[in-house]
C-alpha cells in the first residue's frame, strides 16, 4: 500500500489525497495532475515543483496567507459525504469481500 497526493501540475494544488494498492498508484492522477508519495494537508498545503539542471524536486509546503481566505469560505464536506474515485476492478473486489463476509454469519 502506498500514501499518495494528487497535484494540479499548474498551480500545485493538492486535489486529493489517500492510501491505495501498489498497482493501482500510478492510475490515480487523471489528465493535467501528477502523483507522489506521501501525506500532506490539502487545506494548508501545495506542492511546489523545483528544476536544477536535470533534476526535478517536488515538496510539500505551507500555502502563503493569500492562499487561505478562499479557504474559509468552502463548505466542509465531512470524510464519509466525500465522493470516492475507485475503478471497476477496485469496486468488484469490495463487493467480492462483502459476499464473504456476509457468508460467514
Amino acid at each position: 500500500m502506498k500514501k499518495y497526493i494528487v497535484y494540479d501540475k499548474q498551480s500545485g494544488k493538492i486535489v486529493r489525497s489517500g492510501l491505495c494498492s501498489d498497482n493501482s498508484y500510478s492510475s490515480q492522477a487523471s489528465e493535467n495532475e501528477s502523483i507522489m508519495q506521501g501525506t500532506a494537508d490539502d487545506a494548508t498545503q501545495k506542492v511546489e515543483t523545483h528544476v536544477d539542471g536535470m533534476i526535478i524536486y517536488r515538496v510539500i509546503v505551507d500555502k502563503s496567507p493569500d492562499e487561505m481566505p478562499a479557504l474559509k469560505s468552502k463548505k466542509i464536506i465531512p470524510l464519509e459525504k466525500k465522493q470516492a474515485n475507485i475503478t471497476n476492478e477496485q469496486w468488484q473486489a469490495v463487493l467480492n469481500r462483502l459476499a464473504i463476509l456476509e457468508s460467514e454469519v
